[in-house]
């Protein structure tokens, strides 16, 4: 009396290759005995591994195993053309002293033959579009200048984990920093897996796994010389801010209560993004990375994000508390730092300046610009504070200077 046992894997697709039955106890069972009982409707083709079979403990059940390598190709009656590839183990359970009765099939891994691929350009789009997780974050901080080539392995090794799931494998060719002396040229081969929520659905996810690599033409090159080469994660942010602050307006300032208007003018009338371009171009150089004039450092963002968070996202923005000309607090304000005064007096922003030195012509030195060191909005949220700014029903009664 045979009775089948169906094993379900896979992610988001299920299958079954199980198999297989009860016999009477019997002996270490032969490789025939093992063939016979994968043999079931829908099994294309059994065959057993080259390594013979071995005996095991099972810790969870406290009792002896038989165990038996398999690799069957399984129907797919979902997908036309399609077959499945099931690695596995025959599992026996020993009875007695020297019994076996048939327990399970074991899978270990599931192979989706004939489903073909995606276009090397549909691959290469998806891996392009997250470097940092494609490379790792390490590396993305290590290569130096952009990634030299990128392309399918000459043995792309595709694998149908499930038909939502693709690996397959990808080399990139670039040079690195690999200590702060020494540079190398690298060739990495990748293992890039692919997941989608259906297969009329868009790949929207993967996982890059580092493989065989290659090291090439180590040199050795002066620390800061070394230091001052660009990273691809440099180059990539400043690409990134470039393309925002494309069509801003320029911003140059030499007078500190002319810098403190212009600013409050864009917190007022601006919008988050130009904003953010605003204070990119004129922020002080201790705010970007080193070398560059686009890309923030961690402090840097900080300051922005704070900034576009405050002016946009409290339960008043800051349009609601300054009028387009706003007072200054001349007390405290001096010739590196102003303070501006909201409506009513209520709120108050002070911003900070530094003078950058300017470049020479002929030799002598130019007059440099004025850039933003701190930057501080301090906003009113309180109850009577909304009730207080909303009270204004006239835009002349709250800045009659506009």
């Amino acid at each position: 009396m045979y009775k089948v046992m169906k094993t379900k894997f896979a992610i988001g697709v299920s299958s079954f290759f199980i198999l297989g039955c009860f016999h009477s106890a019997f002996a270490q069972p032969s490789d025939e005995q093992v063939l016979k009982d994968m043999t079931n409707p829908g099994i294309i083709e059994v065959k057993l591994t080259p390594s013979t079979g071995q005996k095991q403990w099972n810790a969870d059940y406290g009792i002896w195993e038989y165990v038996r390598g398999v690799n069957a190709i399984r129907e797919y009656k979902e997908k036309e053309g399609v077959t499945i590839k099931i690695v596995g183990d025959a599992v026996y359970q020993m009875y007695g002293a020297t019994d076996y009765k048939y327990w399970k099939f074991r899978v270990i891994s599931n192979e989706y033959l004939g489903m073909g691929a995606p276009s090397s350009e549909e691959l290469m789009e998806i891996v392009q579009g997250d470097f940092p997780k494609f490379l790792s974050s390490y590396w993305y901080n290590r290569i130096v200048g952009e990634v030299k080539a990128l392309y399918i392995a000459d043995d792309p090794n595709f694998y149908w984990h499930t038909t939502n799931s693709l690996s397959f494998n990808v080399v990139a060719e670039y040079t690195a920093k690999v200590s702060n002396i020494h540079l190398e040229d690298i060739v990495q081969t990748f293992e890039v897996r692919l997941y989608r929520d259906g297969e009329d659905k868009p790949w929207k996810n993967f996982i890059s796994s580092a493989r065989d690599r290659v090291n090439e033409n180590r040199r050795e090159l002066p620390r800061e010389e070394i230091n001052n080469l660009k990273s691809l994660a440099v180059i990539d942010g400043e690409r990134k801010a470039a393309e925002a602050l494309a069509g801003a307006p320029k911003v140059s300032f030499s007078d500190p209560k002319e810098f403190a208007f212009a600013l409050n003018r864009e917190l007022r009338n601006g919008t988050p993004e130009s904003v953010e371009a605003f204070l990119i171009q004129s922020l002080a150089p201790m705010h970007f990375v080193n070398g560059s004039t686009v890309l923030l450092t961690g402090r840097g963002a900080q300051l922005v994000n704070q900034t576009v968070q405050a002016a946009f996202k409290g339960r008043l923005p800051y349009a609601k508390q300054f009028c387009n000309q706003p007072g200054i607090d001349e007390r405290r304000s001096s010739a590196s730092r102003i303070y501006l005064i909201g409506i009513g007096g209520r709120a108050t922003a002070q911003v900070a300046f530094m003078q950058t030195p300017g470049g020479y012509v002929n030799g002598v030195q130019q007059p440099g610009e004025l850039k933003i060191t701190t930057l501080n909005l301090y906003l009113k949220q309180s109850n009577d504070d909304v009730a207080f700014f909303n009270s204004f029903t006239d835009p002349a009664s709250a800045c009659p200077d506009d």
